[in-house]
């Protein structure tokens, strides 16, 4: 209850706006190229599409229930009214209601570790905190913690879970949501809340209480972003097979990175070294850069 009341704004997500799932992509693929496990193998990111059923997870949709307590508490904003009356399109009323997520996972990193009272890890970086990043080396991509941003305003909902298993063997997943001063159950709360076994103190690390589809199987970290418009996944994968094309051909060159895209259980778009000419060509079919601008240039 403490502190000052935050209201829904987030300016470091507007940095990302103009072309989102170009910007998710940079960021995540970056994330995931700072931390290879093995530096002689490639690292794997793979972009896939599910849902996540009430059923299955009543607890987490709660949640709804603290986006109608943003909408009480601010009652006499209405832009905040609608802000949050959209939010809750998200779901449906009965009890089938299920929300549709946008996965990011890579294979060959670290995994992303985590202790309790250190604010030196990238778990805690992500996950438990804002403007804080733990990148330090001088290749590390990006280094005041704001790319995260980029899978926030992502999601309608403003809330992400994260899975992760690190290289030696450590398990940890949590829930995040970014929403704004709120009741709930008439006590006032704050804008950031946590879906965990610790009211919020910290991540689940005991496999046996993560749910099973949340736990990875080998090194690497799992993003979900809830609330995807399934609409949207034709434009949005022809957005990231594009950027990633710009931006990290050589990586793919060099067989330092494949970027994976799963349309559906039976097929998945590879961008590898192989199939790297042709996406280009595809993607690029000018010979010449002509648009003078860093984000729309011609490779």
């Amino acid at each position: 209850e403490s502190g000052e009341e935050q209201g829904p704004g987030d300016a470091l997500g507007q940095n990302f706006k103009l072309r989102p799932y170009a910007s998710l992509l940079r960021e995540a693929v970056q994330n995931s190229l700072d931390v290879p496990a093995d530096p002689n193998k490639p690292v794997i990111v793979t972009f896939s599409f599910g849902k996540l059923r009430e059923k299955d997870f009543p607890n987490f949709f709660d949640l709804k229930k603290h986006l109608q307590g943003c909408i009480e508490y601010w009652n006499q904003k209405p832009d905040i009214v609608q802000q949050y009356n959209e939010m809750l399109t998200c779901f449906s009323d009965d009890y089938n209601s299920s929300l549709s997520y946008l996965k990011v996972s890579d294979r060959n990193t670290t995994g992303m570790e985590y202790r309790e009272n250190d604010n030196t890890t990238p778990f805690y970086a992500f996950v438990r905190a804002a403007k804080v990043s733990n990148k330090s080396g001088e290749a590390s991509g990006g280094s005041y913690g704001y790319g995260k941003a980029a899978y926030l305003q992502l999601s309608p909902i403003s809330t992400l879970l994260i899975s992760t298993k690190t290289i030696s063997g450590k398990h940890y997943f949590e829930g995040k949501s970014v929403l704004c001063t709120h009741l709930f159950d008439g006590e006032k709360k704050t804008s950031v809340g946590y879906y965990d076994n610790a009211s919020g103190r910290g991540p689940v690390s005991n496999i046996d209480e993560i749910p099973v589809r949340f736990i990875k199987e080998e090194a690497g970290t799992d993003f979900y972003i809830l609330g995807f418009v399934p609409e949207e996944k034709d434009s949005a994968i022809e957005e990231m097979i594009e950027e990633a094309a710009r931006s990290f051909f050589v990586a793919i060159h060099r067989k330092k990175l494949v970027i994976e895209f799963k349309l559906n259980h039976n097929e998945t778009i590879v961008l590898d070294d192989q199939a790297l000419l042709n996406i280009m060509e595809e993607k690029f079919p000018e010979s010449k850069d002509i648009s003078g601008q860093f984000r729309t240039l011609n490779p």
